[in-house]
């Protein structure tokens, strides 16, 4: 059944949630597992068709009482992966196991955990999550009818759906009144969730969570081998995943004691201090800019400045710190520069917020009908018959493309947008941004003077192929590479949009490929330094099309860089067995989901032709003839 996996959650116990998901974090990277604290969210993941991986320990989920049993009466059919264990180091060996032998569940039999609906050997668990009758049925009421189910469209048909929130066990904090506040976060999304344990204010203590994401990327007292040097026990504050240029909330009321702009190289960066009653103060740290004055009273909540990385991070966040003067002395804390916990006196909002798309940075307010042009060669007049057939709205153009390719397309639609990508085969030795510089200048000078705006920095460089390995070892190197190569390029094209270049998606492939995921974030911050982020999709069925790692990666892209414009510059099934009829309706569908996808700007098709290769994904042969996608695209009705 390992096999057949396609959403793998993981419940984890509340209480000291964060060991947890530690001692879980590798296990989840090399499967792909969702990991969360919520029995609900477990069980309406993908419901019915996930496994649950659920640690079973006493007392570990108190809102539901006997977690199995809850299981299996609220999620009837859904196979529970059960580890018994007592400490997160305990679950670590275990799951260390499974990967040795590159096996999911480790030779469990989940079948043995399939429980039917009217299974009456667990009666139901006293809960207060028990469904109130009359509740339901008001519910019920306001609930349009809907085609049956057989009939429901597939997530490819409609926009994304944003979920609404659950509700949150934390006491409810003063609405936050900064512009523009975003929509409702789709619960389910993320790796992990904000803390939800009771809490109990320290010295009458409690913050709002100051950023509008969920994600504590260092805790308190983590890593003490890296602060000994400081005379610190451990990391002196509690480090927030915050995207560039993120809001950032004072966590409670007070007065701006200091903002510190980061002079003298102070490993703080940009931060601000914030006095409050009794003595505390709160620092927020790494900032890419203060919102505030010094001697400025600020209320809870309120707006005070953007997230960055400046001072000692590598990667866009939040530092925050409690501090209280005495605090060491008087024997509250092992830190001797004051400093105390503030995670458990953390609040998260009742309505979780996400940052909104500028649609200001994408004027067509839609995704574009886009196509890659011939591979390697200009385009051709059996190509322009294609290219008019379909409609295009957007045409991806590579070096070998000439300014009579742009003429033509803008005589056939003038509204056109345009991408030129540049990129090749860097398998032969090392190659430096001088020389990407040296070997494209001339071509970014001509397509510059024939108007083209939007130039995609290499392609795919997650392959062996096309870098990896060589020019770069990381994605991290390879973010200096793609920084040196645009810095050099910006003064003499000052109009351009450089974007982030797309990469090859699916898992890890030593000595070929570097899995996706782990390239962007080692990447860090130069991809957010990027105008715009290139995404690549592939797919070979229709369940890997309507798979986050598969056809519908961009919303992982827009989870990690919300207010970044998206450009799908490759998307194809390249597979050999697939007609080319299910082919052209698939990418129809694709076409028609993102159209009105909130920041994804144009989805380019790969590819109209090529003189050699890419046989199970051109549109028109080297032949003449023309295969089926084009009709069936043309013949839309967006």
């Amino acid at each position: 059944m390992a096999d057949e996996i396609r959403h793998h959650i993981m419940l984890l116990p509340r209480t000291a949630y964060w060991q947890w998901v530690d001692a879980a974090r590798d296990y989840a990277l090399r499967f792909h597992v969702d990991i969360t604290p919520s029995p609900e969210k477990a069980r309406d993941f993908h419901f019915p068709e996930q496994v649950i991986t659920v640690i079973d320990l006493p007392d570990a989920y108190p809102e539901t009482g006997d977690i199995l049993a809850w299981l299996r009466l609220h999620a009837p059919g859904v196979p529970l992966d059960v580890i018994e264990v007592y400490e997160p180091y305990e679950l670590q060996r275990i799951l260390g196991q499974r990967m040795a032998i590159a096996d999911r569940f480790g030779g469990v039999n989940l079948s043995d955990n399939i429980f039917p609906a009217n299974d009456e050997r667990y009666a139901p668990p006293p809960s207060d999550l028990e469904p109130d009758p009359e509740a339901e049925a008001a519910f019920l009421e306001e609930v349009p009818e809907f085609a049956p189910v057989d009939e429901q469209p597939t997530e490819l048909d409609q926009p994304e759906h944003i979920a609404d929130p659950q509700p949150n066990p934390l006491p409810a904090v003063p609405q936050r009144t900064a512009l523009d506040e975003p929509e409702p976060e789709d619960e389910d999304a993320g790796f992990v969730q904000p803390p939800m344990r009771p809490l109990e204010p320290y010295q009458g203590v409690l913050l709002i969570w100051p950023t509008d994401y969920t994600e504590i990327v260092q805790p308190f007292a983590a890593n003490p081998d890296l602060f000994r040097e400081q005379g610190l026990p451990g990391h002196n504050g509690v480090d927030i995943a915050a995207r560039l240029n993120s809001n950032v909330y004072v966590s409670a009321a007070g007065t701006v004691a200091d903002v510190h702009h980061g002079v003298g190289g102070h490993p703080l960066g940009i931060h601000i201090r914030i006095a409050h009653p009794d003595g505390y103060e709160t620092i927020y740290a790494h900032l890419n800019a203060p919102l505030v004055f010094q001697g400025q009273a600020v209320q809870a909540g309120q707006l005070i400045g953007l997230a960055g990385s400046t001072g000692s991070a590598v990667k866009p966040h939040l530092h925050l710190g409690l501090i209280r003067p005495g605090a060491y002395d008087d024997g509250e804390t092992s830190y001797p520069d004051d400093s105390l916990d503030p995670t458990s006196l953390l609040v998260y909002p009742s309505v979780r917020k996400e940052p909104r798309f500028a649609p200001a940075l994408w004027p067509p307010q839609m995704c574009l009908i886009g196509l890659n042009g011939r591979q390697g060669q200009p385009m051709t007049e059996r190509d322009w018959q294609v290219i008019q057939q379909v409609s295009v709205e957007a045409l991806a153009l590579n070096s070998a493309a000439s300014l009579d390719d742009v003429d033509r397309a803008r005589q056939i639609n003038p509204n056109v947008f345009l991408l030129l990508r540049l990129g090749g085969d860097f398998s032969r030795g090392v190659v430096k941004p001088r020389d990407f510089v040296d070997l494209f200048a001339h071509d970014i000078e001509r397509f510059y003077a024939g108007g083209l705006r939007h130039v995609e920095v290499h392609s795919q460089p997650n392959l062996a192929s096309r870098g990896f390995g060589r020019s770069w070892r990381s994605g991290r190197e390879f973010g200096d590479w793609f920084l040196e190569v645009t810095g050099t390029l910006r003064p003499h094209f000052p109009e351009i949009q450089f974007g982030w270049p797309g990469l090859s998606t699916g898992s890890e492939n030593p000595g070929l490929k570097r899995d996706y995921q782990l390239f962007l974030e080692s990447a860090g911050s130069a991809v957010a330094q990027a105008d715009w982020i290139g995404v690549n999709a592939y797919w070979t069925s229709e369940e890997e099309m309507l798979s986050e790692r598969g056809g519908l990666v961009y919303k992982w892209y827009r989870s990690e860089w919300p207010d970044k414009l998206l450009l799908i510059t490759e998307f194809s099934n390249p597979a050999e067995t697939v007609e080319w009829s299910v082919k052209g309706r698939q990418i129809l569908r694709f076409y028609q989901h993102l159209r009105l996808q909130p920041g994804v700007g144009a989805a380019f098709a790969f590819t109209l032709s090529a003189p050699h290769g890419y046989n199970n994904e051109v549109w028109r042969f080297e032949n003449g003839e023309i295969n089926a996608i084009p009709a069936i695209v043309a013949g839309r009705t967006l």
